[in-house]
This record gives C-alpha cells, structure tokens and sequence, in this order.
C-alpha cells in the first residue's frame, strides 16, 4: 500500500519507514496503530510482519490433511501440452 501524506517533513518520513522496517510492518500499519494509540483507542487487530503473517497457520495439518492436499493440488504442476499447439 503506497501512502501518501502530503507535506510531510522528509525526516520524520525517514523515522517512519526505519521504525516499520524495524518493527516488520508496513509504514500504513505503524501509523494506524499509532494512531488508536494516540486516540486512547483499543487497538485489537493483530498486526503481524511479514515473516510471521502464516506462522499461525504452521503445524496445522494433520499428515492426512497433507496427502490429500498434495493428491487434489499434484496436477496443477502439469502442462496441457494441446492447450498450447
């Protein structure tokens, strides 16, 4: 998501995009969650970087789960080789 603020002082921009490198979140997330804060607000979304943004999701399967999966999904790997005569 690009943002776009005009008039922003190059500095604080600067600070911005560094705190959300070093944070893992996008500059949009960061300042939404600064702002809740601001506002005295509960900030309830749980914003996760990008790394760990299916780190919930790990370990979920059980090995049935996964054989199937790679069953339904073995296909899509596979070339119509008329489709592109």
């Amino acid at each position: 998501m690009k943002l776009d603020i005009p008039q922003i002082d190059p500095s604080l921009w600067l600070r911005l995009k560094l705190e959300a490198k070093h944070r893992g979140l996008e500059v949009s997330d960061l300042l939404v969650e600064a702002l809740y804060q601001f506002l005295g607000l509960s900030y309830k979304k749980q914003i996760l970087s990008k790394e760990s943004n299916l780190d919930r999701l790990a370990g979920t399967w059980t090995k049935e789960d996964a054989k199937e999966f790679e069953l339904n999904t073995e296909g899509f790997g596979k070339i119509d080789e008329e489709m592109w005569e």
